[in-house]
Formats: C-alpha cells, structure tokens, sequence
C-alpha cells in the first residue's frame, strides 16, 4: 500500500494494528516524502525520499519565469502547465519487508 505521506502511512499501520494486522507480514506499506519521523516508527517506515530543496527551487522558480516571460498581446497565457520530475529514492525499511539501503 502506497500513502500519500508518513502521516497517513503511520495511521494506517495504527489501524491495521488495531485489527490484528501487521507490516510486513500482512500489508506492506511505503510512505512518500521521507520525513525522518519514519524510521522510528514499529516497523520503521519505507519511504520513498524525495528532494525537498529541489522542490522548493521549482516551487519558487516557476511563477517567476511564467511573470518574466511573454505573454500574448490580450495579456492571457496560453502555454500548457509546466511539468518537473523531482530527484527522489527509495529508502527501503522494515515496513516492507524490503532489504535496508
């Protein structure tokens, strides 16, 4: 099972655990954004790790080329939404079952 985050992830193994079901052994779960929080958890939380630096930057530089660059003579913009594929890894913990990195 893939959560959105570790804040969701960490609930999920709570209520699992609340019906007698455990990580690994009967659902693996991965969380996304590789907070540290994660690796304290019983099981510690697979994770996949994204680059939040990288993130910020496009966060930040993207607005501002869109401001900075030309726009059509009636003031619309019409180019197709920018798209960027952010650096990330896999950080593999007991949660599953995977062999740590």
């Amino acid at each position: 099972m893939l959560a959105e985050n570790h804040y969701v992830a960490l609930n999920i193994m709570r209520g699992l655990a609340d019906f007698g079901l455990r990580a690994p052994a009967d659902v693996r779960i991965i969380g996304f954004d590789g907070i540290a929080e994660g690796a304290y958890a019983t099981p510690s939380l697979s994770t996949i790790a994204i680059d939040f630096d990288q993130l910020a930057r496009f966060t930040l530089d993207a607005p501002i080329r869109r401001i900075d660059e030309t726009h059509h003579a009636d003031g619309t913009d019409r180019r197709p939404a920018s798209r960027a594929i952010v650096d990330h890894r896999l950080i593999a913990r007991e949660s599953t079952g995977l062999t740590p990195c």
